[in-house]
């Protein structure tokens, strides 16, 4: 057994269809965590998948305080443990598939959903992130033509204001309303929500909080905005903004 220590790119050309593979069981991960190659108390194997010879592995690997996603192919025959970047034919960077426990966390996370638009879309954003006002003020008004967006608020304890905002944004009686406000206070600097930061936020509010962090954290979204399409892979913000305007 050996483990390929360099993290330079390996090319893997692969047809597979990650809905034909089969998730790893917990049992199952343990007993790969028996490898002497990720027998590492640094390594932490969070998913894996089957793909027939090889298995497919998703691992965080922690130095320290900093913590890193890997992957890792296991031969099964030669229990040969490669670390690396898989491709697929057409060039595309072959991502780790969503779990059916993932896709249920990140569609309990969407707070409300707005647009007409037949393309749909996740945004992970929070209405006190300048990154996201400026996304916000680029694309007002015509990011809902283009798509169905579903809103994921990425709520952070040092965020202080932003439970308020989101409260007084999920306190309108629907989407519309509920777009209007997060424009109101993303774009134009209202300051409605005050009333709400004089108030406790809500269990209920709270619960939707935590499913919201679930939800990023199930899409691997390192910060705000960040947006990602119906397989969730991730969608550049700078095309994203070219493409409605």
């Amino acid at each position: 057994m050996s483990l390929v220590k360099s993290l330079s790119t390996l090319l893997f050309l692969s047809s597979l269809l990650f809905a034909q593979n089969s998730f790893l069981s917990k049992e199952q991960l343990k007993e790969l965590k028996e490898y002497k190659a990720l027998k590492s108390d640094t390594l932490t194997l969070l998913e894996g998948i089957d793909e027939g010879d090889t298995y497919f592995l998703k691992i965080q690997y922690q130095k320290l305080t900093k913590k890193k996603i890997l992957y890792a192919f296991v031969n099964k025959k030669s229990q040969r443990v490669s670390v690396g970047t898989r491709y697929e034919k057409d060039g595309s960077e072959s991502l780790f598939p969503k779990s059916p426990e993932a896709i249920k966390k990140i569609k309990e996370g969407v707070f409300f959903s707005f647009g007409t638009g037949k393309k749909e879309i996740y945004m992970v954003t929070d209405p006190d992130c300048p990154y996201c006002k400026r996304f916000e003020k680029a694309t007002r008004g015509k990011l809902g033509k283009k798509y169905r967006v579903h809103v994921i608020y990425q709520v952070f304890s040092f965020h202080k204001k932003s439970p308020a905002m989101v409260s007084w944004i999920m306190d309108g009686k629907d989407e519309k309303e509920r777009q209007e406000r997060m424009e109101a206070i993303m774009v134009e600097g209202s300051k409605d929500y005050l009333p709400f930061l004089k108030k406790d936020t809500s269990p209920k509010m709270q619960e939707q909080i935590a499913k919201g962090l679930k939800a990023s954290q199930a899409l691997e979204a390192m910060g705000a905005p960040m947006f990602y399409d119906t397989d969730f892979k991730l969608i550049d913000t700078g095309e994203l903004v070219r493409s409605v305007n």
